[in-house]
């Protein structure tokens, strides 16, 4: 348990658990205390859940994930498929690669070529982005002048 400590203030971390959409997510809630008792409860996010959302919460990654979920592909195949530069694609799965949710293999050849797949970790997404999908299906519009153009 982690605590803040302050002259007037100080807070203690209480982690409850709530059952949503048939998983369990951890939810943990600061409590603030000071000399005349609890202030309030502040909401923070369970570190998993904050950790795993900055991953796929970053600019094309989600997209990267959905283009994979067809089949391995080419570095080429993806730059093509998606809006975005190749500097930042690169990057981009260089951290979905570390995180292990991609699989980069190279294949002895001349020239030398370079397959981008989705590991089990990564496949496990799958539901997630469905789910994704059937919702903005339901509830967003696109209009054609903010598509984006590379």
């Amino acid at each position: 348990m982690r605590n803040f400590v302050d002259k007037r203030f100080y807070s203690i971390r209480i982690i409850g658990m709530i059952i949503y959409n048939k998983m369990d997510v951890t939810v943990e809630k600061e409590a603030i205390f000071c000399n005349k008792g609890v202030i309030g409860l502040m909401p923070t996010l369970c570190p998993k859940v904050e950790k795993a959302m900055d991953l796929i919460g970053k600019r094309w990654t989600g997209l990267i994930i959905y283009q994979l979920l067809q089949g391995p592909q080419r570095f080429c195949e993806i730059e093509n498929s998606l809006p975005i530069s190749g500097r930042l694609l690169s990057e981009r799965l260089k951290d979905l690669e570390k995180e292990g949710i991609v699989s980069r293999k190279v294949f002895p050849e001349v020239p030398v070529r370079v397959e981008y797949s989705l590991t089990e970790k990564g496949k496990a997404l799958e539901p997630m982005m469905k789910e994704l999908q059937k919702w903005s299906e339901s509830y967003i519009t696109v209009e054609t002048d903010t598509v984006h153009a590379k």
